[in-house]
């Protein structure tokens, strides 16, 4: 069961700035183990807004107001 979407947070992955970072940098850096990466089951972010403005979706929603858990 899901609870009722509250927040819709906007971060940013605190590179330096023109630093183009790809989807398998932001992948390795959630998932692979320490040291190396976080070793998280999954990454941090839903989409990933690319310097060209790319949207690239990192994880898919099922685009309600209810986040699963």
């Amino acid at each position: 069961m899901g609870k009722k979407l509250e927040y819709l947070v906007i971060h940013c992955s605190d590179t330096p700035e023109g630093r183009d970072v790809t989807e398998k940098d932001i992948r390795e850096w959630h998932l692979s183990p320490a040291p190396k990466g976080r070793g998280w089951k999954q990454v941090g972010y839903t989409n990933l807004f690319m310097l060209d403005g790319t949207n690239v979706q990192m994880v898919s929603n099922n685009m309600d107001d209810v986040v699963d858990t």
